[in-house]
């Protein structure tokens, strides 16, 4: 009977412990793809802005489709020929509250983008959220599909946000606090504005 039950404690701590492993291992490859494609999504990002032909080749998979920030439905040679020919343009691409789920052979990323560019020479939206699908294809991670989802704003930010461009300067840190500090200011005047309109009201009450 003791022996038995010894053998049984061996054989379900054998197990806990492949299982431990298991999920480690599975845990570390998550992450070692996540970190390949932040790699490639970076070199694709360097790619649309230097209009680099062959890498965007290698990075984009043949059966590609992308929605762009402008609505604009692109298969791969599209954005290559686009990108190529200047009819699409990046001057900066910026992301960040960037997450990737690992699922087998496939890969989605979700997160924040800021960009600066023209889509057939008008301006592109700023600020976007995406989502991207990757596959692994002959051993190598390509992009097989992007979706671009402009964030919608208040016209109030959005008003003050374009004020605040019209202002910058190759000095940003000065152009920013300039902006921050008239932004406190206008906070400051409306609310001396409320506390006027209170004491007259309370005034005309007595």
């Amino acid at each position: 009977m003791r022996k038995t039950f010894v053998i049984g404690v061996l054989i379900f701590t054998t197990v806990s412990i492949a299982l431990a492993q298991t999920q480690s291992a599975r845990r570390n490859q998550n992450t070692s793809v996540e970190q390949v494609i932040r790699q490639l999504d970076h070199e694709r990002i360097q790619a649309q802005i230097g209009a680099n032909a062959v890498a965007l080749n290698r990075i984009y998979a043949d059966d590609f489709i992308g929605i762009g920030p402008s609505g604009t439905v692109r298969t791969k040679p599209q954005v290559i020929l686009d990108f190529t020919s200047g009819e699409l343009k990046f001057q900066s691409i910026t992301t960040d509250d960037v997450r990737v789920r690992v699922y087998g052979n496939t890969a989605v990323e979700t997160g924040r983008s800021t960009m600066i560019g023209q889509d057939k020479g008008k301006a592109v939206p700023r600020d976007n959220r995406f989502t991207r699908v990757w596959i692994k294809d002959g051993g190598r991670w390509r992009l097989v599909a992007n979706h671009y989802s402009p964030l919608i704003r208040s016209e109030t930010e959005m008003a003050y946000r374009e004020s605040c461009d019209a202002r910058r300067t190759t000095r940003w840190t000065g152009a920013a606090g300039a902006c921050f500090a008239s932004s406190l200011l206008a906070v400051r005047i409306s609310a001396t504005q409320v506390s006027a309109t209170t004491l007259e009201a309370n005034v005309s009450t007595i």
